[in-house]
Formats: C-alpha cells, structure tokens, sequence
C-alpha cells in the first residue's frame, strides 16, 4: 500500500465521523423537540380547550366579513350584465325599426318584387 492509499482511508474515517457527529447532533435535536412538543401538549390542554370554543364564532365572523366583502362586486356584476343586456335589446329594436323604414314601400303604380328571405339571425351574436 502506498502513501496515497493511507492518507485516502484517514480521510474516509474523517468523513465517517462528521457523519456519525451531524446525525447524533440531528437525532439530539428531533427528540429534544419531540419530547418538548409532547410535554407542552400535555400542559397546555386547558389553552386549546378555550381556543376550540372561540373556533366556531371565528369562523362565524370569516363568513360574514367575506360575505359583506364579496357582496357590492356581486351586486355590480349583475347590475352590468342588467345593463347590458337592456342596451343590447334597445339596440336591436332600433336597428329592426331602422330596417323596417328603410324598406321598399307598395305603390299602386309598381309591384314589390319579391324579396329573397332573410338568412337566420344567430342569437349569440
């Protein structure tokens, strides 16, 4: 063996041992904080029996704050689409009365021709 092969596995057992140390030290602190988690819940149950029975009227008083938040762009949205829709109707009534003046008349003198129909109206559009 050479000096290399020595000097490789000193190094090898150094690493070993800054794992063996970092994993004792993470042990040590994961119990630490289990064993305080576990003493803390057993001394503090008369604390999370108050906080359970404020939950329900927090939770009662969420909903009714989102629902005052939420209600004026509720309202405004169905006002918008109100108003749009009554802008859309008196449009196309305009536009049907426009087309209604526009069109030939009958006079005595000279028949109409007949008139290809109308292609479909989309009532999307």
């Amino acid at each position: 063996m050479s000096v290399m092969n020595h000097l490789a596995q000193a190094a090898a057992m150094l690493l070993l041992l800054e794992v063996l140390v970092v994993a004792m030290i993470f042990a040590a602190v994961s119990g630490g904080l289990a064993f305080g988690l576990h003493w803390v819940n057993g001394k503090t149950g008369w604390a999370f029996g108050k906080v359970h029975g404020y939950l329900a009227l927090g939770r009662k008083y969420t909903h009714l704050a989102t629902d005052y938040a939420g209600k004026p762009f509720i309202l405004l949205g169905g006002w918008t689409d109100r108003i749009e829709t009554t802008v859309g109707s008196l449009r196309r009534q305009a536009l049907e009365l426009q087309a209604r003046r526009s069109a030939p008349r009958e006079v005595a003198a000279r028949p109409i021709e007949p008139a290809l129909p109308a292609p479909p109206t989309d009532p999307l559009v």
